[in-house]
């Protein structure tokens, strides 16, 4: 099917025929971010004897600002069925809990065709005669760390580990952040999945009381993030202590990025649908 196209002075909004889901933005975004509804489902469910519809939304959002970021923070500020009554929430597969995630690539063939573009799914519970969603709004934020030098601390795991980090930005954010020194022998030796394996550990230990660290990223000399098989963490009250493993032992000048969060990190931009038609499932 064809898309239908509402462009605006400030920022273009896209809006596509999904499973017979069609929706109007009612105003554009104030930041050079496009946000496009790509698809719009609602399915019939039965629980403890009562019935009702699953409304599945996808938001996907592109631009300059989005191809810079490195995570996202998504605020659902309203969701009105076809009456005008709020919609619930679901927590299964729904992205707008208030925390910073990484962005999430399309499914399919639109994650190569569209490299710069990222998708948001949202979830709710509705009656089960509900046809359409008359209101949805809310707003995403940005982290671009490349907007502000201080949101990112990099230090020497060689040279760093061992103590706590001491750095300006880390204090003013109320972060504290030990790296444990890493041994040159594997934390695992033996099978795995029936292949002989061997499983190489850097560690950290962190107290973020406020939530400003984003990320932790592990790096080479050519500033690649270090490849890892997989990562665990356990916490004591507020040190959470994380792990990432490798199959190879890490290079000694790998380096640390930690990401905080900073008002010139963030990037804002408000999104707001209307009268959004329901497919089916």
């Amino acid at each position: 099917m064809n898309a239908v196209k509402y462009l605006f002075s400030t920022v273009s909004a896209v809006v596509l025929f999904s499973q017979g889901a069609i929706a109007c933005p009612a105003s554009p975004p104030s930041t050079d971010v496009k946000f496009e509804l790509s698809k719009a489902t609602s399915g019939h469910q039965v629980a403890h004897g009562k019935e009702s519809s699953i409304i599945s939304i996808e938001l996907r959002y592109s631009g300059p600002e989005v191809a810079n970021a490195k995570a996202i923070q998504t605020i659902l500020t309203s969701a009105t069925d076809d009456a005008g009554n709020p919609l619930q929430a679901r927590t299964f597969y729904h992205d707008a809990d208030g925390t910073y995630k990484a962005l999430e690539k399309p499914f399919g063939k639109d994650a190569q065709n569209e490299p710069d573009t990222f998708e948001l799914s949202l979830a709710f519970e509705g009656p089960v005669a509900n046809k359409s969603i008359k209101s949805l709004t809310g707003n995403i934020k940005l982290f671009v760390p490349s907007k502000d030098p201080n949101s990112v601390v990099t230090v020497s795991f060689e040279k760093d580990a061992g103590k706590p980090l001491k750095n300006a930005e880390l204090t003013a954010a109320g972060v504290e952040i030990t790296l444990v020194k890493p041994s040159t022998t594997p934390s695992y030796s033996g099978k795995m999945n029936g292949v002989d394996c061997k499983l190489y550990d850097l560690t950290y230990q962190i107290k973020d009381p406020n939530n400003k660290v984003v990320a932790v990223d592990f790096v080479d000399a050519k500033g690649e993030k270090l490849k890892t098989t997989s990562r665990s963490s356990s916490e004591n009250k507020n040190l959470k202590t994380k792990s990432l493993h490798f199959d190879s032992a890490p290079p000694k000048d790998a380096t640390v990025k930690i990401y905080l969060l900073t008002d010139k990190s963030l990037v804002t931009a408000p999104f707001e649908f209307k009268d959004i038609a329901l497919g089916k499932r």
